[in-house]
């Protein structure tokens, strides 16, 4: 009995060894202010060094996927992306936040919607922009 015992301890052993090697401390984060994900390690990968990957959210709707009532909804999908594209949605977020705050003191009354036509942008965006203004402190209630 004792064998089997070993085996099977032995065998959990490599089992685990195999999960802590593919599981070596493989990361994703995502940047506030582009929604680019980034993949890399951290700490303990066991292997070959390699530059970071960027990857870049989508909502996709598919006629196959939809909701009690029938309606397709979004679904989030992952695709690469490149630091080039990273940089350009960075400064494109960048300049409809400063847009957004320069309509803002153009119209202190508009609503959002207001403020939405006057940057060429959808009120939802706006509202995207103005909470993550209020979790920079640029923006108040």
């Amino acid at each position: 009995m004792s064998g089997a015992l070993d085996g099977a301890i032995a065998a959990a052993s490599e089992q685990g060894a195999v999960i802590n090697e593919a599981d070596g401390g493989l990361t994703l984060w995502k940047s506030p202010s582009t929604g680019i994900v980034t993949l890399h390690w951290q700490g303990k990968l066991r292997g070959p060094d390699f530059e970071p990957k960027t990857f870049r959210f989508e909502g996709v709707c598919s006629p196959d996927i939809v909701d009690a009532k029938g309606n397709q909804f979004e679904t989030p999908v992952m695709r690469p992306s490149d630091a080039d594209s990273a940089e350009a949605r960075e400064k494109s977020n960048a300049d409809t936040s400063r847009a957004l705050l320069e309509a803002m003191i153009a119209d202190p009354a508009g609503t959002q919607a207001d403020w939405g036509m006057a940057i060429g942008k959808s009120k939802g965006r706006v509202n995207g922009q103005l909470n993550a203004l209020k979790k920079l402190k640029f923006v108040e209630e």
